[in-house]
């Protein structure tokens, strides 16, 4: 189970989807989390911005105190499948500058990669 409202991949979700969707959820994510909502509400908007800015989002600490990710969002051609990838792990060792500086772009250019190969036919007509 990863939440939505916390981790970097349920963020870059969250920027993805249509606005209506969006709203339905966080009205939801709201009333579950109680008191601890402004707080996951402020994380939720800049992962928005994040991801508007650059590509990706972060979530350092914010799920798990010793993980931290990025994630970005990744959509069909037509828009109407909409999914997100992550690359994360132990706060030890993944450090926020390390992941923002180098990560960051790579985990952007994997998600291109793929929206191109979904977009020339591949995903529907691969190997398989």
């Amino acid at each position: 189970h990863v939440p939505i409202a916390t981790t970097a991949m349920g963020r870059a979700f969250l920027a993805a989807i249509p606005d209506t969707e969006r709203e339905y959820l966080m009205v939801a994510m709201a009333e579950r989390a109680g008191a601890e909502w402004p707080k996951i509400e402020r994380g939720i908007k800049r992962a928005m911005d994040q991801i508007a800015a650059k590509g990706y989002c972060t979530s350092f600490g914010e799920w798990e105190h010793d993980v931290n990710a990025i994630g970005a969002p990744l959509r069909s051609l037509d828009g109407a499948t909409i999914m997100a990838i992550n690359c994360g792990g132990p706060a030890f060792i993944h450090k926020p500058d390390r992941m923002e500086e180098e990560w960051g772009p790579r985990l952007v250019n994997t998600v291109r990669t793929i929206e191109k190969e979904m977009q020339s036919g591949f995903a529907a007509h691969g190997p398989w």
